[in-house]
């Protein structure tokens, strides 16, 4: 269930992109549909709510939602599996709320090529999804954003992209002037995609390739991919937080457990990784565990802030300004010479190295 510091967050990003809050429908349109068929035609309706009273519905072709509307399962079905059988859905230009919020209900998307497609091409786009999985694409990824002319925000509570031919969650630009691409994941998993080990460009659980994309993670486990946990690239936006976890990722190509190249901006707070890879881009750390190491290419920068947090089993206060390559590890972090400064703005076992 969202907590209240979630729950403002998504408030607070709607207002300030004058996007609804929920679809504004009239509660009595609602359309009960228990095949493919009836599922087609109803999301032809302007701002209907489409229930799903079946357990399982079979996708014979791609489908394309280009109206508001809200998806969920029907009330007294507890788990809806919608198997695309190698097809897509497409959600264009339309603010949505797929799934239930309810906890005990599950609405599954497994099968196509790519599962899911939301894309804002015309208008600014807001899509949100509760406890909805994104599973076993067969060529592509989970859920993909594809950010056009206009602000897209995607939203996913209690979701999960696992298992996936490339990538769990995708943000890429599908316009020469895009607008920007949020996604937030609050208790979301990403895990295991690229499960045959085909390797690069595939393998993250979530992954963003423009400094027009932010992606925001409240918890949630983002482990056991063949490339990163977390791919962030060409000066794209990683905020973490909430006890999410990046760990034994890169078991095909290994650029840590998060990886951020390209002038981005990866801020930390109360979160665990193995390895944290920086390629000229700048990591706030707040809080939290790394278990591993900090590997910082030329140009990164690495500045930590307050108490509560662990690199390597050592806890400390500083800022550090890296412009060579090198590894901190428990062993050399007071001794590396290729760190070129260190400053301890508190009392602690040491002052400067340089």
């Amino acid at each position: 269930m969202l907590g209240t510091i979630e729950t403002t967050l998504v408030l607070i990003l709607a207002h300030m992109w004058g996007l609804p809050v929920e679809p504004s429908i009239e509660p009595g349109c609602v359309s009960t549909v228990s095949n493919f068929a009836e599922l087609a035609a109803a999301i032809q309706n302007e701002e209907t709510i489409i229930e799903l009273a079946t357990n399982t519905v079979v996708v014979t072709e791609d489908l394309s939602i280009a109206h508001d509307c809200v998806i969920r399962p029907a009330s007294h079905i507890k788990h809806v599996r919608l198997d695309l059988n190698g097809n897509r859905i497409t959600i264009i230009d339309s603010n949505c709320a797929i799934g239930r919020p309810s906890i005990d209900s599950r609405l599954s998307f497994l099968n196509g090529r790519d599962n899911i497609w939301v894309t804002s091409t015309g208008d600014a786009t807001r899509v949100a999804f509760y406890n909805c999985s994104f599973n076993d694409s067969l060529t592509g990824n989970g859920l993909s954003m594809r950010v056009g002319a206009h602000r897209l925000i995607v939203e996913c509570f209690n979701c999960e992209a696992n298992y996936n031919f490339a990538d769990g969650y995708k943000v890429h630009n599908v316009s020469q002037d895009p607008g920007f691409g949020t996604l937030i994941l609050v208790g979301s998993d990403a895990r295991f995609n690229d499960p045959s080990g085909n390797g690069s460009p595939y393998g993250d659980g979530v992954t963003a390739h423009a400094s027009n994309h932010e992606v925001y993670i409240v918890g949630g486990d983002f482990s056991h991919n063949s490339k990163g946990g977390a791919t962030m690239v060409w000066g794209s936006r990683l905020d973490v937080a909430g006890n999410a976890e990046f760990l034994n990722n890169g078991s095909v190509i290994d650029l840590g457990d998060v990886y951020m190249a390209d002038g981005g901006l990866l801020t930390w707070s109360e979160a665990k990784a193995g390895t944290i890879w920086l390629r000229a881009s700048t990591f706030d750390l707040r809080s939290g565990q790394i278990s591993d190491s900090i590997i910082c290419d030329e140009g990164a920068n690495l500045n930590i802030f307050g108490f509560g947090f662990e690199v390597s089993g050592l806890t400390h206060t500083g800022y550090f300004q890296n412009w060579d390559p090198f590894r901190i590890k428990s062993a050399d972090l007071e001794t590396a010479e290729s760190i070129t400064s260190i400053t301890v703005p508190i009392p602690g076992d040491f002052n400067e190295n340089g």
